[in-house]
């Protein structure tokens, strides 16, 4: 027993060093990114909305696609993978009243009509881009949830603030719009708010550590002489993390990643808590499947405490308490400094009960991927084989 005391002392202190990194880490890429200067001619961007089904509010967040600040030109592609799909309607809405709000920006629906048994938003980029012309130099993709505002855009094209970064995101957060908030949409939110699952915790790690940064798929600029070192959309089309798989092949070749100084907002549908952790246990199992060695992290790293907390209280000695209790001090506090970051408020409360809630729901998602390949997405059944690749069940 005293060797798993030693051992349980050991785990809870790495973690807790690992959080508090990431605290610094996430603050200073942060304010990194806050202070930087804006280009002094704006590149011309096309916007990418991949849509499917009819979800809550979506013609308001497709609209601010032209609506939203940018200095640039842009022209905006709403793309709905068939004529009666569900989410056209809310396109075509706005899409006329863009032209009376915005009639200087082009907004464009189409009907992609992809009929692939994979990934579908990566199969929709890939058809839009082939329709685009060659005035715009940054393509942004924003996943139909995301709602800009005016510093949304110049925020993320601004990261491209040197030739050797091909790509930026912004780091997402989910809000309620146009409803009460709900308890289930506290415990979806908090994961991506007040975790070490963030993605501006876990950039603001790998930028403390030299490590690469992740992209986030939510929100994210592209530019365009970059799409051929992907071998285009179309290339990520088989794999469950497109944007992982974009983040490899963009090291690869050497080219840098940015995180935008502005969050980016997402309206989540209402989901039931078994919806909330069989989502997070889709995200674990990309990276269970995509980069095998660093799954364990979800336990060790990740999402620890519930464990080490579970043991602690089972063998009720005075160092395993402590230790545990330091870890949660470390936990609240990179809790604290993210929602400060990210606008959120910086009650010390919350952001306890935040980072508790996160790690239960991050832990529950990895056990269920550690003992299932398979996931339901966009309503379709997949085995996810290995690197992330899809493959459809009858």
């Amino acid at each position: 027993m005293r060797w798993i005391g030693i051992a349980l002392c050991a785990w809870a202190a790495i973690a807790g060093v690992f959080s508090l990194a990431s605290a610094l880490g996430a603050a200073r890429l942060w304010r990194r990114a806050r202070r930087r200067p804006a280009p002094t001619t704006w590149p011309a961007i096309a916007i990418l909305r991949p849509c499917e089904g009819d979800e809550g509010a979506l013609e308001g967040k497709l609209l601010s696609s032209a609506t939203a600040r940018y200095d640039g030109p842009r022209e905006v592609w709403l793309l709905v993978p068939s004529a009666g799909d569900g989410s056209r309607a809310a396109a075509e809405r706005a899409k006329a009243r863009a032209r009376e709000l915005a009639p200087s920006v082009r907004v464009e629906v189409l009907v992609t009509e992809i009929a692939t048994p994979a990934n579908r938003k990566a199969a929709q980029l890939a058809v839009a881009c082939a329709r685009l012309d060659d005035r715009a130099t940054v393509i942004v993709t924003a996943d139909s949830d995301v709602l800009l505002d005016d510093t949304s855009l110049p925020a993320l094209v601004s990261a491209l603030d040197n030739e050797r970064i091909a790509a930026a995101s912004a780091p997402p957060v989910e809000i309620a719009l146009g409803r009460a908030t709900s308890i289930t949409d506290r415990l979806s939110s908090v994961v991506l708010s007040s975790s070490q699952q963030s993605f501006l915790a876990l950039s603001g790690m790998a930028d403390l550590g030299g490590g690469i940064p992740q992209i986030g798929g939510a929100l994210l600029a592209l530019r365009r002489d970059a799409l051929p070192l992907l071998d285009g959309f179309r290339a990520l089309e088989p794999f469950l993390g497109e944007d992982h798989e974009m983040t490899m092949r963009l090291t690869a070749a050497g080219l840098g990643i940015a995180t935008s100084g502005a969050a980016a907002r997402c309206g989540e549908p209402v989901r039931s808590v078994s919806e909330i952790i069989r989502r997070f246990g889709r995200w674990a199992l990309v990276v269970r499947r995509q980069r095998p060695a660093l799954f364990v992290t979800y336990f060790l790293l990740l999402a620890p405490t519930p464990l080490v907390l579970a043991i602690a209280l089972a063998m009720h000695t005075r160092e395993t308490l402590l230790a545990a209790g330091g870890l949660v001090l470390a936990r609240a506090t990179l809790a604290l400094v993210l929602r400060a970051c990210l606008g959120l408020g910086a009650n010390p409360l919350w952001a306890l009960v935040a980072a508790l809630v996160a790690e239960s729901e991050i832990f529950l998602g990895a056990t269920l991927a550690l003992f299932s390949t398979s996931i339901t997405w966009r309503d379709r059944r997949y085995t996810v084989g290995p690197r992330g690749v899809l493959l459809p069940r009858d």
